[in-house]
């Protein structure tokens, strides 16, 4: 994985990430300040407006145990997976959200 380090994200962006002594990469699909829902059929919202994936070949609530619509407190990224059904992500409290400053950097290249 090659990545840069910054402290600036955007929805899209893929990030890498120390989660339990194991490296993640998932995309950042909100930043601070924004409110996020994830319907039964996956479809995502933010700000209540519908959020465009043509990166997803299957939408899926997957693994999830948040109540939404969520609320994601500036200095973090709600950040979730491309495979939907199966990732572990922001979407389960065991995860949550990830603050800038763990966030290793935006992935450039993953080989």
């Amino acid at each position: 994985v090659v990545a840069v380090k910054t402290s600036e994200f955007e929805p899209g962006d893929i990030t890498a990430f120390y989660y339990n002594n194991k490296l993640l990469v998932r995309r950042v699909i909100c930043t601070g300040g924004s409110q996020i829902t994830v319907e039964k059929d996956g479809s995502v919202l933010i700000d209540e407006q519908p959020l465009d994936e043509p990166y997803l070949t299957e939408k899926s609530i997957g693994q999830c145990d948040l109540e939404f619509p969520y609320y994601v407190q500036p200095g973090n990224v709600f950040v979730m997976g491309d495979a939907r059904a199966v990732s572990m992500d922001s979407r389960l409290t065991e995860n949550g959200v990830i603050p800038t400053d763990r966030i290793l950097g935006k992935v450039l290249f993953v080989n």
